[in-house]
């Protein structure tokens, strides 16, 4: 994207380069095992029916081990991966917030051409995690790597969400994200993240692990005019369709209320899914 890298994003691949490399080599040592059980099973079963085949059963149980051994080398050089590249994502969001889509650059290039609208140099650091994130994840399968950036989008969305209440809200922060301007500012800053995501690849999961904080940006987009109209002849009427003959809402109702009152947030995180195959 022609931003310039800081110190921490020289050092993030180049530290991180081993862990994927083990990463990418217990996955293809897992899938060759995986292979090689299947082999002895065959062979087990053929030999079975004639006589049995203590060596055979030895190798099957050895092969089970070295399966068990590879799948905690990659739930952990996972865990690790995803954990640094978490940690320098972390010190990139505030910035999100913060960003002005509209602000001119400070320097004008000097050629006369016309060049593509870039984002803001606020949102390129955020940017950088995610091309590290798929250039340290090339030589691993296709499934690891499309973790790999779900829980780092998991991770942004829920971690701005918050960001975004609680700086909204706060007596410290004079709820300042919640005006019109700054909310207009950070939709535009959204967009122009889902747009670099998307043309890195990642458009379709970052929309959905996104849908949480663009709710809530296009809400803070919408003029209080709208939102009065909606509070009066919207949660009114729906209130009185609701009750039922004795004055109290029906299950269905019920149910639907206590649906909408759930946390905006799901707190769990997407589960890892291991390549090795349940027995």
């Amino acid at each position: 994207m022609g931003l310039p890298h800081s110190d921490g994003d020289q050092l993030l691949v180049p530290d991180l380069r081993p862990l994927t490399l083990w990463l990418a080599n217990a996955t293809e040592l897992l899938n060759l095992s995986q292979a090689r059980v299947q082999e002895l099973e065959q062979e087990l079963e053929l030999e079975g029916e004639s006589w049995p085949c203590p060596e055979l059963s030895k190798d099957l149980e050895m092969c089970d081990e070295a399966l068990g051994v590879l799948d905690e080398v990659i739930m952990s050089t996972f865990q690790q991966t995803v954990y640094y590249l978490t940690k320098r994502l972390y010190t990139t969001l505030p910035s999100l917030l913060e960003a002005n889509p509209f602000a001119a650059p400070p320097s004008p290039p000097p050629c006369a051409c016309a060049e593509p609208a870039r984002a803001p140099d606020a949102v390129g650091p955020t940017l950088r995690v995610f091309e590290h994130a798929l250039e340290l994840g090339r030589g691993c399968r296709a499934h690891l790597l499309s973790q790999t950036c779900g829980y780092l989008l998991f991770f942004c969305n829920a971690s701005l969400f918050n960001s975004l209440m609680e700086r909204g809200i706060g007596d410290i922060w004079g709820g300042t994200l919640f005006q019109w301007g700054r909310a207009v500012r950070l939709r535009t800053t959204l967009d122009l993240v889902l747009d670099s995501l998307s043309s890195m690849g990642l458009g379709d999961v970052a929309a959905q692990f996104f849908q949480k904080l663009s709710a809530a940006s296009n809400l803070l987009c919408t003029p209080r005019g709208c939102l009065a109209k909606v509070g009066v002849l919207g949660y009114t009427g729906i209130y009185w369709e609701s009750m039922g003959v004795n004055g109290t809402p029906p299950p269905r109702s019920a149910t639907r209320s206590r649906q909408v009152s759930d946390p905006p947030i799901d707190p769990h995180h997407p589960p890892f899914v291991s390549p090795l195959p349940p027995h």
